[in-house]
């Protein structure tokens, strides 16, 4: 059975460096960027596979993308969203060392949990509303077999290198504990007389920007989204707000859905995590 978590990849033989950033997107495809929509970079009969990855550096207004080779296309079927693959025979796996293998691989050991990866079908939108440190490692192989490569210019050369994850801070789905790497929120503990009454107007003020994102994302979304689809859309919405991130913590968990429901906000179905306005 195909699986997205890289225990299970099969083994085989300029930018985004050293920055903090978002992943807030990612599609597969046969058609490599920048040739002519609907054309494929074919080398004589195999045909590629790239994953196009979105990410929104810290501080930046616009997201930027990378693409990374994922394999043979002819192994795969593609969603008709990009997310999604399907094994066209049984036994198809991805490779562990494609340039796609290595960055899923880097963001497991650095601190994503591979359990929040689907065991059955390969899929990695968890994956999106994680922020991370992201590096170009050189790629030793690579460059002794292809050597360095030519800058534009044609005056200088560089090692080939992938984009990896050297360290992961955050995920959509982390609750505040450590965890490889995982940073631990922290809070300051008021010792002023009232302190309760703040904190709980806090509270308040932050479940109410909770339910406004989420309802103008059911309003964008036609009523209804899938709870994975949350992240991004936060990170979407409140991508310069202080409370960005305890906005996205807090509407992902259960707690919140269960008292979104009792307020009479939406209607949540277990079963198929989703979310529809009420």
């Amino acid at each position: 059975m195909a699986s997205a978590r890289p225990s299970s990849f099969r083994k085989s033989g300029g930018f985004l460096n050293d920055v903090d950033g978002t992943i807030t997107d990612y599609e597969f495809t046969t058609e490599f960027p920048g040739l002519p929509r609907g054309t494929r970079k074919k080398t004589s009969d195999f045909s590629p596979l790239y994953c196009v990855l979105s990410a929104r550096v810290d501080g930046a207004e616009e997201d930027v993308q990378t693409t990374f080779f994922a394999g043979g296309a002819d192994d795969w079927e593609i969603s008709e969203d990009g997310k999604t693959l399907e094994p066209t025979k049984d036994g198809n796996q991805l490779g562990l060392h494609t340039g796609w293998g290595k960055f899923i691989e880097s963001l497991v050991e650095h601190g994503f949990p591979e359990t929040d990866l689907p065991e059955d079908s390969v899929n990695f939108e968890p994956i999106i509303g994680t922020r991370v440190r992201f590096i170009q490692q050189k790629n030793e192989a690579a460059t002794a077999k292809y050597g360095k490569r030519k800058a534009k210019s044609g005056n200088a050369t560089y090692d080939r290198t992938d984009v990896v994850v050297a360290q992961v801070y955050e995920t959509s789905t982390s609750t505040g504990k450590p965890n490889g790497g995982i940073r631990q929120k922290t809070t300051t503990k008021p010792s002023a007389l009232g302190a309760k009454n703040k904190k709980d107007s806090s509270d308040r003020d932050l479940a109410d920007l909770a339910d406004e994102t989420l309802q103008g994302i059911l309003g964008d979304k036609d009523g209804t989204i899938l709870r994975r689809g949350l992240s991004l859309e936060v990170t979407k919405r409140l991508m310069k707000h202080a409370q960005r991130d305890a906005v996205r913590e807090l509407m992902y968990s259960n707690e919140y859905l269960a008292g979104a429901v009792k307020r009479g906000l939406i209607a949540f179905d277990q079963k198929t995590q989703t979310i529809t306005a009420a």
